[in-house]
């Protein structure tokens, strides 16, 4: 499914009358690269569900990259920032709630987290997966 949304984007892209060929060039570019940092979650084994859902949340912003600076942001990783004993986001239009749970979930892999990583994880986990988090419990 990863494929096709991949190739819709780039037609909507392709196929977009409103903008110039410098944004068209910035947008396809963000979108292969794009693509490819999905592909390397799916290899690392994460659920094509979650990469997809990333996949998408990221091009509904895409219309709004025009320029060079816009790439930069758009292609920036979804991180959190720690603030005040809590984790919260970025209040950027490109930020994908999607890809900072594919993050949390390789940085547990890695050693325990805080307990501010632990519930900002358990809450993005019950909001994406929330029927599997019901299967496992976490509800």
């Amino acid at each position: 499914m990863l494929d096709f949304e991949y190739a819709k984007a780039l037609a909507e892209v392709v196929l977009d009358t409103t903008c110039s060929e410098k944004e068209r060039e910035v947008r396809l570019e963000c979108s292969t690269q794009i693509f490819g940092r999905a592909n390397a979650y799916l290899k690392k084994g994460f659920l094509p569900d979650v990469v997809e859902a990333f996949f998408v949340r990221k091009m509904k912003g895409l219309p709004l990259v025009s320029a060079k600076q816009d790439m930069q942001d758009f292609l920036k990783v979804s991180t959190p920032h720690y603030f005040g004993g809590k984790f919260t986001v970025s209040n950027i239009p490109y930020y994908s709630e999607e890809e900072e749970l594919l993050l949390w979930s390789e940085t547990s892999l890695r050693g325990p987290l805080i307990s501010a990583g632990y519930e900002r994880y358990m809450e993005l986990f019950k909001k994406i997966l929330p029927q599997k988090a019901e299967q496992i419990n976490f509800l």
